[in-house]
Protein backbone atom coordinates (compact mmCIF):
# COMPACT_ATOMS: atom_id res chain seq x y z
CA UNK A 1 0.00 0.00 0.00
CA UNK A 2 1.69 3.52 -1.02
CA UNK A 3 1.25 6.16 1.42
CA UNK A 4 1.61 8.97 -1.23
CA UNK A 5 -1.75 10.34 -0.44
CA UNK A 6 -0.14 11.14 3.06
CA UNK A 7 2.60 13.20 1.75
CA UNK A 8 0.93 14.39 -2.04
CA UNK A 9 -2.53 14.84 -2.08
CA UNK A 10 -4.21 16.65 -4.80
CA UNK A 11 -6.85 17.68 -2.34
CA UNK A 12 -7.64 18.06 1.57
CA UNK A 13 -10.84 18.66 3.88
CA UNK A 14 -9.81 19.39 7.24
CA UNK A 15 -13.04 17.91 9.49
CA UNK A 16 -13.00 20.54 12.37
CA UNK A 17 -11.97 23.28 10.77
CA UNK A 18 -12.62 26.09 13.28
CA UNK A 19 -12.35 29.92 13.53
CA UNK A 20 -11.13 30.36 16.49
CA UNK A 21 -7.32 30.84 16.68
CA UNK A 22 -5.15 28.10 18.78
CA UNK A 23 -7.61 25.45 18.05
CA UNK A 24 -6.06 22.37 15.92
CA UNK A 25 -9.03 22.66 13.28
CA UNK A 26 -7.91 26.48 13.19
CA UNK A 27 -4.09 25.46 13.24
CA UNK A 28 -4.39 22.80 10.57
CA UNK A 29 -5.59 25.24 8.05
CA UNK A 30 -3.26 27.81 8.73
CA UNK A 31 -0.15 25.71 8.46
CA UNK A 32 -1.98 24.63 4.90
CA UNK A 33 -2.30 28.03 3.76
CA UNK A 34 1.50 29.11 5.60
CA UNK A 35 3.30 26.65 4.42
CA UNK A 36 1.92 27.43 0.54
CA UNK A 37 0.41 23.82 -0.15
CA UNK A 38 -0.96 24.31 -3.70
CA UNK A 39 -3.61 21.72 -3.59
CA UNK A 40 -7.37 22.58 -3.09
CA UNK A 41 -8.31 22.63 0.99
CA UNK A 42 -11.52 22.10 1.99
CA UNK A 43 -12.87 23.24 5.78
CA UNK A 44 -15.38 21.54 7.22
CA UNK A 45 -17.46 23.45 9.22
CA UNK A 46 -21.26 24.09 9.16
CA UNK A 47 -21.52 27.13 11.25
CA UNK A 48 -18.89 29.22 9.48
CA UNK A 49 -18.48 30.89 6.16
CA UNK A 50 -14.60 30.77 5.44
CA UNK A 51 -11.50 30.40 7.29
CA UNK A 52 -8.28 32.10 6.53
CA UNK A 53 -9.62 33.76 3.25
CA UNK A 54 -10.92 29.80 2.33
CA UNK A 55 -14.13 29.26 1.88
CA UNK A 56 -16.03 26.49 4.15
CA UNK A 57 -18.45 23.69 3.83
CA UNK A 58 -20.48 22.35 6.33
CA UNK A 59 -20.31 18.84 5.42
CA UNK A 60 -18.02 16.44 2.98
CA UNK A 61 -20.65 16.04 0.58
CA UNK A 62 -21.10 20.03 0.10
CA UNK A 63 -17.62 19.52 -1.35
CA UNK A 64 -17.32 20.48 -4.96
CA UNK A 65 -15.15 17.25 -5.37
CA UNK A 66 -14.00 14.08 -3.07
CA UNK A 67 -11.44 15.35 -1.25
CA UNK A 68 -8.05 12.90 -1.87
CA UNK A 69 -7.47 12.60 2.18
CA UNK A 70 -9.38 13.79 5.02
CA UNK A 71 -7.73 15.47 8.30
CA UNK A 72 -10.30 14.96 11.37
CA UNK A 73 -9.96 16.95 14.17
CA UNK A 74 -13.41 16.95 16.59
CA UNK A 75 -13.85 15.35 19.53
CA UNK A 76 -13.58 11.63 19.64
CA UNK A 77 -17.06 10.59 20.05
CA UNK A 78 -17.65 11.88 17.03
CA UNK A 79 -14.60 10.42 15.00
CA UNK A 80 -16.65 7.13 13.97
CA UNK A 81 -18.98 8.79 12.55
CA UNK A 82 -16.31 11.75 10.58
CA UNK A 83 -14.67 8.55 9.22
CA UNK A 84 -18.19 7.06 8.27
CA UNK A 85 -19.09 10.05 6.49
CA UNK A 86 -15.49 10.39 4.52
CA UNK A 87 -15.99 6.86 3.36
CA UNK A 88 -19.69 7.63 1.92
CA UNK A 89 -18.27 10.60 0.44
CA UNK A 90 -15.60 8.39 -1.46
CA UNK A 91 -12.25 9.31 0.41
CA UNK A 92 -9.95 6.98 1.32
CA UNK A 93 -7.35 8.04 3.54
CA UNK A 94 -7.71 9.84 6.99
CA UNK A 95 -5.39 11.16 9.27
CA UNK A 96 -7.19 11.03 13.09
CA UNK A 97 -5.55 13.72 15.16
CA UNK A 98 -7.81 13.56 18.09
CA UNK A 99 -6.78 10.93 21.34
CA UNK A 100 -8.51 9.39 23.61
CA UNK A 101 -8.75 6.15 21.86
CA UNK A 102 -6.50 3.44 22.97
CA UNK A 103 -4.02 5.63 24.30
CA UNK A 104 -6.23 6.22 27.46
CA UNK A 105 -6.54 2.20 28.08
CA UNK A 106 -10.44 2.99 29.11
CA UNK A 107 -13.18 0.74 27.83
CA UNK A 108 -14.10 3.77 25.97
CA UNK A 109 -11.52 4.60 24.51
CA UNK A 110 -11.13 1.34 23.31
CA UNK A 111 -14.58 0.85 22.20
CA UNK A 112 -13.82 4.08 19.63
CA UNK A 113 -10.81 2.83 18.74
CA UNK A 114 -12.53 -0.30 17.56
CA UNK A 115 -15.70 1.41 16.00
CA UNK A 116 -12.96 3.69 13.97
CA UNK A 117 -11.20 0.28 12.98
CA UNK A 118 -14.51 -1.25 11.94
CA UNK A 119 -15.73 1.62 9.98
CA UNK A 120 -12.47 2.24 7.70
CA UNK A 121 -12.40 -1.41 6.70
CA UNK A 122 -16.03 -1.27 5.75
CA UNK A 123 -14.95 1.48 3.00
CA UNK A 124 -11.69 0.00 2.50
CA UNK A 125 -10.00 3.30 4.17
CA UNK A 126 -6.75 3.56 5.73
CA UNK A 127 -5.89 5.89 8.27
CA UNK A 128 -2.77 7.47 10.56
CA UNK A 129 -4.01 7.33 14.28
CA UNK A 130 -5.90 8.25 15.89
CA UNK A 131 -3.31 10.50 18.35
CA UNK A 132 -1.45 11.58 15.41
CA UNK A 133 -0.38 14.99 14.14
CA UNK A 134 0.28 13.20 10.43
CA UNK A 135 2.80 13.66 7.72
CA UNK A 136 4.60 16.67 6.46
CA UNK A 137 6.28 17.10 2.90
CA UNK A 138 9.18 19.20 2.60
CA UNK A 139 8.65 19.24 -1.54
CA UNK A 140 5.04 18.95 -1.63
CA UNK A 141 4.38 21.56 1.25
CA UNK A 142 1.32 19.21 2.52
CA UNK A 143 1.29 19.37 6.66
CA UNK A 144 -1.18 18.18 9.16
CA UNK A 145 0.21 19.26 12.24
CA UNK A 146 -1.98 20.69 14.85
CA UNK A 147 0.86 22.88 15.85
CA UNK A 148 2.32 25.98 14.55
CA UNK A 149 4.78 25.09 12.70
CA UNK A 150 8.13 26.23 10.38
CA UNK A 151 8.90 24.46 7.32
CA UNK A 152 12.34 22.84 7.79
CA UNK A 153 14.52 22.56 5.09
CA UNK A 154 15.08 20.28 2.21
CA UNK A 155 17.09 17.41 2.75
CA UNK A 156 17.71 13.66 2.73
CA UNK A 157 16.30 12.43 6.37
CA UNK A 158 13.25 11.45 6.28
CA UNK A 159 11.33 10.80 9.96
CA UNK A 160 8.90 8.43 11.27
CA UNK A 161 7.50 7.22 14.43
CA UNK A 162 5.00 7.59 17.22
CA UNK A 163 5.71 10.97 18.56
CA UNK A 164 3.90 14.40 17.60
CA UNK A 165 7.52 15.87 18.35
CA UNK A 166 9.06 15.33 14.72
CA UNK A 167 6.29 17.92 13.83
CA UNK A 168 6.02 20.44 16.12
CA UNK A 169 9.04 21.31 18.45
CA UNK A 170 11.79 19.02 16.23
CA UNK A 171 10.80 20.81 13.08
CA UNK A 172 10.95 24.45 14.87
CA UNK A 173 14.08 23.40 15.30
CA UNK A 174 15.07 21.93 11.83
CA UNK A 175 13.74 25.01 10.36
CA UNK A 176 16.22 27.61 12.60
CA UNK A 177 19.27 25.66 13.13
CA UNK A 178 20.00 23.30 10.01
CA UNK A 179 21.59 20.51 10.94
CA UNK A 180 20.48 18.77 8.08
CA UNK A 181 17.32 18.57 5.95
CA UNK A 182 14.27 16.92 5.49
CA UNK A 183 12.09 15.15 3.04
CA UNK A 184 9.47 13.51 5.04
CA UNK A 185 8.13 13.35 7.96
CA UNK A 186 4.85 10.85 9.47
CA UNK A 187 4.01 10.90 12.84
CA UNK A 188 2.16 7.96 13.58
CA UNK A 189 0.04 8.12 16.81
CA UNK A 190 -2.00 4.87 17.94
CA UNK A 191 -0.60 3.15 14.78
CA UNK A 192 -4.06 1.44 14.84
CA UNK A 193 -4.02 1.17 11.25
CA UNK A 194 -0.88 2.83 9.37
CA UNK A 195 2.06 1.45 11.12
CA UNK A 196 6.11 1.38 11.68
CA UNK A 197 5.86 -1.58 8.53
CA UNK A 198 3.94 0.67 6.38
CA UNK A 199 6.27 4.20 6.85
CA UNK A 200 9.32 2.15 6.40
CA UNK A 201 8.65 0.23 3.40
CA UNK A 202 7.49 3.65 1.87
CA UNK A 203 10.58 5.55 2.82
CA UNK A 204 12.44 2.78 1.62
CA UNK A 205 11.17 2.98 -1.80
CA UNK A 206 11.14 6.63 -1.77
CA UNK A 207 13.32 8.57 -3.85
CA UNK A 208 13.73 11.80 -1.50
CA UNK A 209 14.66 9.84 0.87
CA UNK A 210 18.24 8.70 2.42
CA UNK A 211 18.34 8.78 5.30
CA UNK A 212 15.64 7.66 7.46
CA UNK A 213 15.27 8.50 11.26
CA UNK A 214 12.88 6.44 13.72
CA UNK A 215 11.12 6.60 17.03
CA UNK A 216 9.33 3.31 18.07
CA UNK A 217 7.61 2.46 21.11
CA UNK A 218 7.24 -1.32 19.93
CA UNK A 219 6.46 -3.04 16.79
CA UNK A 220 3.08 -4.72 15.79
CA UNK A 221 4.41 -7.71 13.79
CA UNK A 222 7.77 -8.53 14.73
CA UNK A 223 8.20 -10.55 11.44
CA UNK A 224 7.23 -8.82 9.00
CA UNK A 225 8.74 -5.65 10.56
CA UNK A 226 12.19 -7.48 10.68
CA UNK A 227 11.54 -8.19 6.75
CA UNK A 228 10.94 -4.77 6.20
CA UNK A 229 13.83 -3.51 8.10
CA UNK A 230 16.14 -5.67 6.03
CA UNK A 231 15.14 -4.03 3.25
CA UNK A 232 15.09 -0.65 3.80
CA UNK A 233 18.61 -0.63 5.94
CA UNK A 234 20.43 -2.62 2.65
CA UNK A 235 19.03 0.53 0.60
CA UNK A 236 19.65 3.60 3.06
CA UNK A 237 20.64 4.02 6.65
CA UNK A 238 18.30 3.27 8.86
CA UNK A 239 18.65 5.09 12.41
CA UNK A 240 16.08 3.93 15.54
CA UNK A 241 15.50 5.07 18.74
CA UNK A 242 13.77 2.97 21.02
CA UNK A 243 11.40 4.22 24.01
CA UNK A 244 10.28 1.84 26.66
CA UNK A 245 13.10 0.05 27.37
CA UNK A 246 12.69 0.09 31.00
CA UNK A 247 10.08 -1.36 33.46
CA UNK A 248 8.58 2.41 34.02
CA UNK A 249 9.08 3.32 30.42
CA UNK A 250 6.91 0.39 29.15
CA UNK A 251 4.33 1.64 31.79
CA UNK A 252 4.55 4.87 30.19
CA UNK A 253 4.34 3.77 26.88
CA UNK A 254 1.02 2.04 27.45
CA UNK A 255 -0.29 5.30 28.09
CA UNK A 256 1.63 7.29 25.85
CA UNK A 257 0.01 5.35 22.65
CA UNK A 258 -1.72 2.18 23.92
CA UNK A 259 1.95 0.31 22.61
CA UNK A 260 3.33 -2.75 24.57
CA UNK A 261 7.18 -1.93 24.00
CA UNK A 262 8.38 -5.58 24.13
CA UNK A 263 11.97 -6.74 25.37
CA UNK A 264 14.29 -3.68 24.57
CA UNK A 265 17.24 -6.10 24.56
CA UNK A 266 15.51 -8.11 21.92
CA UNK A 267 14.70 -5.15 19.86
CA UNK A 268 18.29 -4.03 19.68
CA UNK A 269 19.43 -7.06 18.29
CA UNK A 270 16.85 -7.16 15.88
CA UNK A 271 18.19 -4.03 14.65
CA UNK A 272 21.73 -4.86 14.77
CA UNK A 273 21.13 -7.69 12.73
CA UNK A 274 18.95 -5.94 10.05
CA UNK A 275 21.63 -3.68 9.27
CA UNK A 276 20.11 -0.87 11.06
CA UNK A 277 21.71 1.27 13.48
CA UNK A 278 20.17 1.86 17.15
CA UNK A 279 20.10 5.49 18.72
CA UNK A 280 20.86 6.17 22.54
CA UNK A 281 18.98 8.87 23.27
CA UNK A 282 17.32 12.20 21.20
CA UNK A 283 20.47 13.50 21.12
CA UNK A 284 22.08 10.31 19.82
CA UNK A 285 19.23 10.37 17.02
CA UNK A 286 19.84 13.45 16.05
CA UNK A 287 24.09 13.24 16.12
CA UNK A 288 23.56 10.23 13.70
CA UNK A 289 20.85 11.74 10.80
CA UNK A 290 23.77 14.76 11.10
CA UNK A 291 26.27 12.68 10.09
CA UNK A 292 24.75 10.57 7.88
CA UNK A 293 22.47 13.25 6.19
CA UNK A 294 26.10 15.22 5.09
CA UNK A 295 28.16 11.45 3.51
CA UNK A 296 29.91 10.29 1.71
CA UNK A 297 30.31 7.31 3.62
CA UNK A 298 34.13 6.86 4.96
CA UNK A 299 36.91 4.14 3.19
CA UNK A 300 38.20 3.36 6.24
CA UNK A 301 38.42 4.05 10.28
CA UNK A 302 41.35 6.77 10.36
CA UNK A 303 40.52 10.54 11.13
CA UNK A 304 42.34 13.34 10.77
CA UNK A 305 41.18 16.31 13.56
CA UNK A 306 42.24 19.84 13.23
CA UNK A 307 41.37 21.89 16.58
CA UNK A 308 41.83 25.38 17.62
CA UNK A 309 42.83 24.16 21.03
CA UNK A 310 44.97 21.22 22.50
CA UNK A 311 42.20 20.31 24.98
CA UNK A 312 40.18 19.25 21.91
CA UNK A 313 42.91 17.55 20.53
CA UNK A 314 42.93 14.86 23.80
CA UNK A 315 39.54 15.11 23.72
CA UNK A 316 39.33 13.21 20.19
CA UNK A 317 41.72 11.01 20.73
CA UNK A 318 39.70 9.58 23.61
CA UNK A 319 36.69 10.00 21.67
CA UNK A 320 38.31 7.70 18.68
CA UNK A 321 39.56 5.31 20.51
CA UNK A 322 36.48 4.63 22.59
CA UNK A 323 34.46 3.91 19.01
CA UNK A 324 36.95 2.34 17.07
CA UNK A 325 38.49 4.99 15.09
CA UNK A 326 42.13 5.20 14.46
CA UNK A 327 43.94 8.99 14.55
CA UNK A 328 47.49 8.02 12.20
CA UNK A 329 50.15 9.89 11.69
CA UNK A 330 49.96 12.34 9.07
CA UNK A 331 52.39 11.62 5.71
CA UNK A 332 55.84 13.07 5.34
CA UNK A 333 54.77 15.04 2.21
CA UNK A 334 51.91 16.55 4.58
CA UNK A 335 53.91 17.68 7.58
CA UNK A 336 56.28 19.34 5.17
CA UNK A 337 53.61 21.29 3.48
CA UNK A 338 52.25 22.63 6.75
CA UNK A 339 55.35 23.00 8.00
CA UNK A 340 56.14 25.91 5.47
CA UNK A 341 53.63 27.97 7.12
CA UNK A 342 53.74 26.64 10.89
CA UNK A 343 56.25 27.71 13.74
CA UNK A 344 59.68 25.62 13.06
CA UNK A 345 58.77 25.12 17.17
CA UNK A 346 55.15 23.68 16.45
CA UNK A 347 54.64 20.13 17.24
CA UNK A 348 52.95 18.87 13.55
CA UNK A 349 51.21 15.57 14.34
CA UNK A 350 47.61 14.01 14.34
CA UNK A 351 45.16 15.43 16.05
CA UNK A 352 46.37 18.60 14.78
CA UNK A 353 46.81 21.48 17.38
CA UNK A 354 47.29 24.77 15.42
CA UNK A 355 46.90 27.87 17.67
CA UNK A 356 50.49 28.86 16.70
CA UNK A 357 49.61 29.00 13.49
CA UNK A 358 46.80 31.11 13.72
CA UNK A 359 49.02 33.05 16.16
CA UNK A 360 51.05 33.58 12.96
CA UNK A 361 48.51 33.71 10.06
CA UNK A 362 45.22 34.30 11.54
CA UNK A 363 42.08 31.92 12.41
CA UNK A 364 40.79 31.79 8.78
CA UNK A 365 44.12 31.90 7.02
CA UNK A 366 45.24 28.94 8.85
CA UNK A 367 42.45 27.13 8.57
CA UNK A 368 42.11 27.74 4.76
CA UNK A 369 45.81 26.34 4.60
CA UNK A 370 46.25 22.92 6.91
CA UNK A 371 42.47 21.76 6.43
CA UNK A 372 43.20 21.19 2.71
CA UNK A 373 46.20 19.68 3.43
CA UNK A 374 45.01 17.13 6.15
CA UNK A 375 42.22 16.20 3.47
CA UNK A 376 44.11 15.48 1.21
CA UNK A 377 46.81 13.08 2.98
CA UNK A 378 46.28 9.30 2.07
CA UNK A 379 46.72 8.22 5.42
CA UNK A 380 43.28 10.01 6.47
CA UNK A 381 39.40 9.10 5.74
CA UNK A 382 37.81 11.19 7.45
CA UNK A 383 38.55 15.34 8.77
CA UNK A 384 37.49 16.62 11.46
CA UNK A 385 37.76 20.74 12.03
CA UNK A 386 37.16 22.19 15.37
CA UNK A 387 36.97 25.35 16.61
CA UNK A 388 34.97 28.07 18.76
CA UNK A 389 33.50 31.39 17.88
CA UNK A 390 33.79 34.39 19.47
CA UNK A 391 35.75 38.16 18.61
CA UNK A 392 38.66 37.35 16.09
CA UNK A 393 37.67 33.65 15.33
CA UNK A 394 34.49 34.43 13.92
CA UNK A 395 34.73 33.75 9.63
CA UNK A 396 32.54 32.25 7.14
CA UNK A 397 32.99 28.25 6.84
CA UNK A 398 31.79 27.90 3.28
CA UNK A 399 35.00 28.55 1.44
CA UNK A 400 36.55 26.32 3.54
CA UNK A 401 34.74 23.78 3.23
CA UNK A 402 34.51 23.95 -0.50
CA UNK A 403 38.35 24.22 -0.47
CA UNK A 404 38.28 20.90 1.41
CA UNK A 405 36.07 18.98 -0.84
CA UNK A 406 37.92 19.86 -4.25
CA UNK A 407 41.07 18.03 -2.89
CA UNK A 408 39.05 15.48 -1.19
CA UNK A 409 35.25 14.70 -2.74
CA UNK A 410 35.04 11.65 -1.32
CA UNK A 411 35.90 12.09 2.20
CA UNK A 412 33.15 12.99 4.87
CA UNK A 413 33.87 16.19 6.79
CA UNK A 414 32.57 17.05 10.30
CA UNK A 415 33.00 20.84 11.90
CA UNK A 416 33.01 20.78 15.38
CA UNK A 417 31.69 24.33 17.67
CA UNK A 418 33.04 24.20 21.18
CA UNK A 419 31.48 26.96 23.11
CA UNK A 420 30.77 29.97 21.29
CA UNK A 421 27.62 32.54 20.76
CA UNK A 422 24.42 31.26 19.62
CA UNK A 423 24.05 33.22 16.89
CA UNK A 424 26.83 32.71 15.70
CA UNK A 425 27.14 28.65 15.75
CA UNK A 426 23.59 29.26 13.64
CA UNK A 427 24.94 30.93 11.10
CA UNK A 428 27.93 28.59 11.03
CA UNK A 429 25.55 25.55 11.24
CA UNK A 430 23.45 26.42 8.16
CA UNK A 431 27.04 27.89 5.97
CA UNK A 432 28.14 24.18 6.90
CA UNK A 433 24.85 22.22 5.92
CA UNK A 434 24.58 24.45 2.84
CA UNK A 435 28.22 23.52 2.11
CA UNK A 436 27.54 19.71 2.70
CA UNK A 437 29.56 19.27 5.69
CA UNK A 438 27.52 18.23 9.23
CA UNK A 439 28.34 20.24 12.38
CA UNK A 440 28.56 19.04 15.89
CA UNK A 441 28.38 20.48 19.23
CA UNK A 442 31.12 18.46 20.87
CA UNK A 443 34.10 16.28 19.42
CA UNK A 444 32.51 12.83 20.93
CA UNK A 445 29.50 13.72 18.63
CA UNK A 446 31.17 14.37 15.71
CA UNK A 447 33.44 10.78 16.26
CA UNK A 448 30.37 8.86 17.09
CA UNK A 449 28.66 9.97 13.86
CA UNK A 450 31.79 9.26 11.63
CA UNK A 451 32.31 5.76 13.43
CA UNK A 452 28.34 4.75 12.79
CA UNK A 453 29.17 5.77 9.19
CA UNK A 454 32.75 3.90 8.85
CA UNK A 455 30.33 0.55 10.34
CA UNK A 456 27.60 1.53 7.76
CA UNK A 457 30.43 1.44 4.81
CA UNK A 458 31.95 -1.57 6.28
CA UNK A 459 28.30 -3.53 6.16
CA UNK A 460 27.80 -2.29 2.76
CA UNK A 461 30.81 -3.67 1.47
CA UNK A 462 30.01 -6.76 2.74
CA UNK A 463 26.96 -7.00 1.53
CA UNK A 464 28.18 -6.88 -1.85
Amino acid sequence: MSLHAFFAPRSVAVIGASTVPGKSGHIIVENLVNLGFPGAVYPINPKADRILGIRTYPSLDECPAVPEIVVIAVPRDAVPESMAQAGRRGVRYAVIATAGFADTGDDVGLDLDRRVHETAASFGMRYMGPNSIGTIDTTTRFITSIVRNHTPPAGPVSLFGQTGLFASGITRWLAQSEPFGVAKIACLGNKSDIGEIDALGFLADDARTGVIGCYLEGASDGREFFRVLCRAASAKPVIILKGGTSSLGSIATASHTGTLAGDAAVFRGVLRQAGAIPAEDWEDLFTLLTGFAHGPLPAGNRAGVISITGAGCVLAADAAERHGLVVPDLSPSTIDRIREFSPSWAPLRNPLDIWSTIERLGVEEAYHRVAPVVAADPNIDMLIVATTLFDGTIFDCSSLIDKIRDVAPHKPVATVLIGGGPDENRAWTIAAHRSGAATFHSLPRAIRALAAMRDAALRNERSR
